[in-house]
């Protein structure tokens, strides 16, 4: 009963664009249809607490209207160079975010807003997508970062200092010149520090970053000779080093992690900032498996209190999978971030023209 249920609110959405419509196999027709397989994802999702295949999603709607939709429809985003649609499932949600009263938007920073760099001081955030953040935190309620970085560093690189930026993982905060840090993840840094230099004395190789953040600590290894083998030989030395419980070990791209053992992620630092400052529309953008957490923090909020809180995915080479399953729609790499942030401004200028 509740799938006839969103197709009538499609064709109401329709009636809405005041477009007559081509018939089932018009553009605008099918763009209609991919967010109907968005909302049909969600209801399942909500239903049965598990994630859904975009082929079990296509099943349903073809059920429902009877034509094949193609499976990379559901996760699409655009191609590097082409222009952002509106009927894109990512301009679809900005639009809906927009709408609401007081809305933000959150991104995370490398392979985000900034291109994958072969070490953390190599990075830099892309001119356009700081230009069009620094303009939207003059119009959104919050504009921020959510980063893995230590938060100093994150707006160092990012350089708004009118934006919030969350580092290490939700474990501080930076904002109005001012940063606050868990003192329950501080507690940790002993630790971190002592296992840190364990692995610098023991472990040695060419390209190999070690990185202090005080509160988390990050093993790079994008610049090595032998990815596979340092990875395997950094997790060996790191389970010799930490006792069961005592940290927490996690792995990103071409990096591994070690954070204090505490209920703080990005997911916790998106849930309070939207409380903390009234939001009920957000859009986050992430492109790691860190970012999964608040993708899942905002599904819940979503599902629990009705607010238009979603997640854009960002696909660079390779994308993990818990990207594409979790995140709303998805995007192409940095510069499809840009662009649906130039069109949050657009959507900005036409509202007050």
């Amino acid at each position: 009963a509740k799938v006839p249920n969103l197709k009538q609110e499609f064709f109401e959405y329709a009636e809405f664009l005041d477009h007559p419509g081509d018939g089932p196999h018009s553009s605008i027709y099918r763009s209609w249809r991919i967010e109907l397989a968005w909302y049909c994802s969600r209801i399942e999702r909500a239903a049965s607490h598990e994630e859904m295949s975009p082929k079990i999603c296509d099943a349903t709607v073809n059920d429902t209207i009877g034509i094949p939709l193609v499976s990379s429809q559901f996760h699409t985003g655009f191609e590097r160079g082409s222009e952002m649609r509106a009927d894109k499932p990512s301009v679809l949600l900005l639009q809906r975010v927009l709408d609401c009263s007081r809305p933000g938007i959150l991104t995370d920073i490398d392979g985000t807003i900034s291109g994958i760099a072969p070490s953390p001081d190599a990075a830099f955030v892309e001119p356009d997508a700081r230009d069009a953040l620094r303009e939207l935190s003059q119009r959104l309620a919050l504009t921020g970062a959510v980063t893995g970085r230590a938060a100093n560093d994150a707006r160092k690189l990012v350089g708004i200092d009118e934006l919030v930026y969350s580092g290490n993982h939700g474990m501080e905060l930076w904002r109005d010149g001012e940063l606050q840090r868990s003192p329950l993840a501080l507690r940790y840094e002993p630790e971190i520090t002592r296992v840190l230099e364990s692995i610098r004395s023991t472990l040695q190789f060419d390209g190999m970053l070690i990185e202090n953040k005080v509160l988390t600590a990050s093993i790079h290894y994008r610049g090595v000779a032998d990815p596979e083998k340092v990875e395997a030989a950094i997790l060996v030395e790191l389970e010799r080093l930490i006792a069961p419980g005592a940290l927490n070990i996690t792995r990103g791209r071409k990096v591994i992690e070690v954070r204090p053992p505490v209920e703080l992620s990005k997911g916790t630092s998106v849930a309070e900032l939207a409380a903390e400052y009234e939001l009920d529309g957000l859009i986050y953008l992430g492109d790691d498996v860190t970012d999964v957490d608040a993708f899942r923090a905002l599904t819940k909020l979503r599902s629990e209190k009705g607010l238009e809180f979603h997640s854009v995915g960002v696909r660079n080479d390779p994308t993990p999978q818990q990207v594409i399953d979790n995140a709303d729609a998805m995007v192409d790499g940095v510069q499809g971030v840009i662009e649906l942030l130039q069109q949050a401004l657009q959507q900005f200028d036409r509202k007050e023209s």
